[in-house]
């Protein structure tokens, strides 16, 4: 009950707030100026706080409180004889009497403690407007700080995350030192160790051997550059993957390479990414070149999230309704999109498993507060003037619906 007032009060407020706005839209802005700024203070025994300073410019003598909104916060004043208000979550209204006791060119400053660290300018206070006396509203004007213009803006504490021009050009300068050799590669060898001397290799004939015995690490390798050739030691069923590797790092035909013996394993079983398409939705074409940028990078499981309440983004051609209604996102512009089936099922999957060794794993949320899949028939209910919410007595009927598309999803 409680959330259903706080949405109603919001409302109420947004729409007296507009239409008080289009009554002023004649008017001037407020005849005062804003100006924010900010500071983080040193931690103490209740944690991190910072300062936000408003300094207001002009006649605030008609001014009875200066609203605004932000990140909701624990928040205080400095004066105690200045009140602030927190009208719903996010929405603030301030009030002194001060304002009416200044002179008419006066400078007053509203200083406000705020729970937490600043680190971003989407934390400050936006949508400034002065409530008046009469009950007008007017806009202000606001200008604020540039909070990289002191470390105080910006620090958490005595820790300074500013980077200053003069580290960063030294740093450049000693990445810039030296040319990278072929060895120099991202991620890293684990080691490699140079023999002296170079060896011209025909990079289309790489010799490919598994180990005498097995490696502690299923995926670790070793690359022999030496006498004319390149030699790869490794697990056989790594031999796919290793060839696309050393194709992507060293090219092709015959190039000259400095003598070493590389060795190499990831420090992680689990390499993964995650790409959600029901909330960010991204056509088959990208999906395959992010799997192939994945190979390149060492990783190893991806987490292909295609279902959850803000779409449905699977062809099952035997549930048009369900595609034709879940594909669109709720939000505007509510464009149908869908992945075929063809580009997701599992039958595409034993090519990227041999040429990239990745795991590929199909997730969705199906179950009865999915609202993509609630959606076909609460817009059949609206279209037939009967908007319900799934019966109790369809619930046994629901989760043999909801069982039946785990199957669909599975059988891909």
């Amino acid at each position: 009950m409680k959330h259903y007032l706080t949405i109603l009060s919001t409302l109420l407020l947004s729409a007296s707030f507009h239409s008080c706005t289009k009554a002023d839209a004649g008017n001037a802005e407020a005849p005062f100026d804003a100006y924010w700024s900010v500071e983080n203070l040193e931690p103490d025994s209740t944690g991190r706080h910072y300062r936000q300073t408003i300094r207001l410019t002009g006649d605030v003598r008609g001014l009875s409180r200066l609203a605004f909104n932000q990140f909701a916060r624990a928040m205080e004043l400095a004066d105690p004889a200045d009140t602030l208000v927190e009208i719903v979550p996010g929405y603030y209204a301030v009030g002194s009497p001060r304002f009416a006791s200044a002179a008419e060119n006066d400078t007053l400053y509203i200083e406000i403690t705020t729970r937490g660290s600043f680190h971003n300018i989407c934390y400050s206070p936006d949508g400034f407007h002065a409530v008046m006396a009469d009950g007008s509203v007017l806009p202000v004007s606001l200008e604020r700080a540039d909070i990289t213009a002191s470390p105080k803006g910006y620090a958490a504490g005595t820790v300074d995350m500013m980077p200053y021009g003069e580290a960063v050009y030294a740093r450049n300068a000693e990445l810039g030192t030296g040319k990278a050799g072929y060895y120099d590669v991202i991620p890293s060898f684990k080691s490699v160790q140079h023999l002296g001397g170079s060896s011209v290799v025909d990079l289309g004939n790489v010799v490919f051997e598994e180990p005498s015995a097995a490696f502690y690490n299923p995926e670790k390798y070793t690359i022999s550059v030496g006498d004319g050739k390149m030699t790869v030691t490794a697990a056989k069923k790594m031999w796919p993957r290793l060839k696309h590797r050393i194709k992507h790092l060293f090219g092709t035909g015959k190039k000259e390479l400095a003598s070493a013996i590389i060795e190499d394993y990831p420090s992680l079983e689990y390499r993964g990414l995650m790409v959600d398409v029901a909330r960010n939705f991204m056509p088959a074409s990208e999906i395959h070149r992010v799997l192939d940028l994945m190979a390149l990078y060492g990783m190893n499981v991806f987490h292909f999230h295609l279902t959850d309440d803000e779409a449905w983004r699977i062809e099952i051609k035997s549930l048009p309704e369900l595609i034709e209604v879940g594909s669109r996102p709720r939000d505007p512009p509510r464009r149908r999109r869908l992945l075929p089936a063809a580009d997701i099922c599992r039958r595409r999957q034993p090519a990227y498993r041999r040429h990239h060794g990745q795991r590929i794993h199909l997730a969705g949320r199906i179950h009865r507060h999915n609202q993509a899949c609630r959606q076909p028939r609460h817009s059949r209910d609206t279209r037939n003037r009967v908007a319900r919410p799934w019966p109790s007595r369809h619930r046994g009927h629901e989760a043999a619906r909801a069982s039946h598309r785990r199957r669909q999803l599975a059988a891909l």
